[in-house]
């Protein structure tokens, strides 16, 4: 089971935006080579622990 099915299951089959794109995210994730999908997961993680300091900072 990958994280698009997961992403798919929490939705109980009804409408959610927010899941929609995160599974639209996975699959595209999922279609790159693993070293780039690493590479891509860890700037996304960087560049949210930025923002949360940013944001304790204020």
């Amino acid at each position: 089971m990958d994280i698009t099915q997961i992403l798919g299951m929490l939705s109980g089959g009804k409408k959610n935006p927010a899941l929609e794109q995160l599974m639209a995210v996975s699959t595209m994730l999922n279609k790159l080579p693993k070293e780039e999908q690493q590479r891509v997961i860890t700037n996304f993680v960087e560049d949210l622990k930025s923002s949360v300091a940013k944001l304790e900072d204020k």
